[in-house]
């Protein structure tokens, strides 16, 4: 599988896999490690679908959501 990772200014937005789910990581540059909130989300088992967290790690990236807001928006997002 080929990794995503969009960019805003300072925020990063990644699809990751694991097994036969896809999750999608959002942190701020440089804060890929932190277990703060504030600075990195990490949401495992969001979908079984490549083409949903792709398409939801592109409208995250969009919209320069920041790691705090991710899981909220993701519950929306797969709501719809």
């Amino acid at each position: 599988m080929t990794q995503h990772i969009y960019h805003s200014p300072v925020i990063c937005y990644e699809v990751t896999q694991e097994e036969d789910s896809f999750g999608i990581s959002v942190y701020y540059s440089n804060h890929k490690q932190s277990d703060d909130p504030e600075l990195h989300c990490e949401l495992r088992q969001v979908c079984n679908a490549y083409d949903t967290a792709h398409s939801l790690v592109q409208k995250l990236s969009g919209s320069c959501a920041l790691p705090v807001h991710i899981p909220e928006l993701v519950e929306e997002f797969l709501s719809m």
